[in-house]
């Protein structure tokens, strides 16, 4: 797994509720099976289980902003 360090990530805000983040041009949101490259979905997911804060459970609903 990446460091977070290694992840082009530019946070703007963090808590443990919130996490904002500046999106650069050029980085897709949301993958869409064709982009080789890493989209912001999937480096956040990546920045949240390297700080142990990805607690989201397929029976448990959840708000998205």
């Amino acid at each position: 797994m990446s460091e977070p360090e290694d992840l082009p990530l530019d946070i703007v805000y963090e808590d443990d509720y919130f996490l904002i983040v500046n999106k650069p041009r050029g980085i897709l949101v949301q993958n869409d099976g064709k982009a080789t490259t890493l989209s912001l979905d999937k480096m956040v997911l990546q920045y949240l289980l390297y700080k142990g804060k990805y607690k989201l459970q397929r029976h448990k609903a959840s708000f998205f902003i």
